[in-house]
């Protein structure tokens, strides 16, 4: 019977011993991994290291605890951690196979090695992380590149960076810098690379908006990073989102003082002048009406800023501050939504270039094509984010100069779409119902008015036709 139970535990000592062996192969090439980028999550090495005996259990459960919940994702403690655990994998593997008078020495050896190669490949290029949200940095490729010493002596640079589906603009001018919105949750790393590119490591304004997560989901990494902030701008108008929390307690800690801006202020910000144009009303039933507008004028030039506010912010900025609009240079609001950029504030804005923060192939069909049809009217350029990348505006008070950073330019066949016929909508001015042109309900001739647009009409104080439904 004894000779019966030593033949099986020697077998079962060579199957571990397989196994673990296995598995320490395993686990270096998945600290090869990790050095790459592609790090495993915590619940994924739990299901398949458990796999090999209960005793992992405790191992993994620790390990997992370590790199997933206590160090958050930093990358060299991922690191660090894989290649402790890898070395436990290798020391119960020598455990298995070898003299035990060797196995101190040997497990001491392997455990440093890797530790070792671990802290020299996160110092070095070896292994440049494979995470598609940071760009190592704003170089724009073939097309016109990015100066990041820019801009020169009186001048005032705007750079709209390409954050995808999100909003995050910088300002910056002789030894002042202002950030409007800073991109999407996840995109932390994306947004710090490109402040450092540009040098930021102080801010005069820190600028959230609205509280949607696409305009401040890295905010609260920027506030961490900043040396200092000098105020922080924000609409009177909390959110219960752990984002925003979040961005509210890394304020307080570093005893940032937080404004409500009021509609009408005028502030100085070095050389430029900045008027804030919205929120007017004290609640919306849309969260992206309370979006802070501001406009900066730079000497003859001007820019406006409108974050995602929609058609009730516009029509009360039309009806409190019209004369204020006129502007050179729009930031399109809400990334080009149909909701926005109506065309009695277009027509007040009057610009020369719009500027659409969108990502390539949306889920929400920004920029839409009632947007384009209105911005393409007013005769300007427009630039979009998702076609070129981060769009630079450089502007000495006079005159203004644009760079981008993919190739080539947008083209009419990007930026006009397709021909719209003259009449488009038909109202009723009695019922005050529009209909479409083809409508078998549309109004004797001297009751008609007609609308290039569907905002247009609604603008009008217009309702759409039930039976059309335009």
């Amino acid at each position: 019977m004894l000779v019966i139970v030593q033949s099986v535990y020697a077998k079962c000592r060579l199957g571990l011993c397989i196994l673990h062996g296995a598995h320490s192969f395993g686990g270096v090439f998945g600290l090869i991994g990790c050095l790459h980028g592609e790090h495993p999550t915590g619940l994924t090495c739990f299901v398949r290291l458990c796999f090999f005996g209960c005793y992992n259990f405790v191992v993994v459960t620790i390990w997992t605890f370590l790199s997933s919940v206590l160090l958050c994702g930093n990358v060299f403690g991922d690191i660090f951690w894989k290649m402790i655990y890898c070395g436990g994998r290798v020391y119960l593997f020598t455990v298995m196979c070898m003299n035990k008078k060797t196995i101190a020495g040997l497990s001491v050896v392997i455990v440093a090695v890797l530790l070792t190669a671990g802290v020299l490949a996160c110092q070095s290029d070896l292994f440049p992380p494979n995470d598609p949200t940071v760009d190592p940095s704003v170089s724009v490729g073939p097309g016109v590149p990015v100066d990041p010493e820019g801009p020169g002596a009186g001048q005032l640079q705007v750079i709209v960076f390409d954050v995808g589906q999100a909003d995050c603009t910088l300002l910056k001018m002789d030894g002042h810098a202002m950030l409007i919105d800073a991109g999407n949750t996840g995109q932390d790393k994306l947004v710090l690379n490109y402040l450092a590119e540009y040098g930021i490591t102080t801010l005069d304004y820190l600028v959230a908006t609205h509280p949607h997560a696409d305009h401040i989901g890295s905010m609260t990494s920027v506030v961490n990073a900043m040396d200092s902030i000098g105020t922080v701008l924000m609409p009177d108008k909390p959110h219960t989102t752990k984002t925003y929390l979040n961005l509210i307690t890394a304020i307080e800690n570093k005893d940032i003082p937080l404004t409500i801006p009021t509609p009408g202020e005028v502030f100085q910000w070095g050389d430029a002048t900045v008027e804030v144009l919205a929120p007017n009303s004290p609640t919306y039933k849309d969260l992206n009406d309370y979006s802070i507008v501001l406009r900066v004028e730079f000497g003859e030039t001007s820019f406006l800023f409108t974050g995602d506010a929609g058609t009730i912010s516009e029509n009360e900025q039309l009806a409190v501050a019209k004369d204020s609009l006129k502007s050179d240079v729009l930031k399109v609001g809400h990334h080009g939504s149909r909701t926005s950029s109506t065309q009695k504030y277009l027509n007040a804005v009057a610009p020369s270039y719009a500027v659409i923060c969108c990502g390539a192939d949306n889920d929400y069909g920004h920029p839409h094509t009632e947007a384009m049809t209105r911005l393409t009217g007013t005769g300007a350029t427009i630039y979009r984010t998702d076609l070129q990348g981060t769009i630079i505006f450089t502007t000495d008070g006079k005159d203004i100069t644009v760079s981008v950073s993919r190739d080539p330019p947008i083209t009419d066949d990007t930026t006009t779409p397709p021909p719209q016929p003259d009449i488009v909508y038909i109202g009723n001015k009695n019922t005050k119902t529009f209909h479409k042109s083809t409508c078998g309900s549309l109004p004797a001739e001297q009751n008609r008015i007609t609308f290039n647009t569907r905002q247009e009409a609604i603008d009008a104080g217009y309702t759409p036709c039930g039976s059309c439904k335009p």
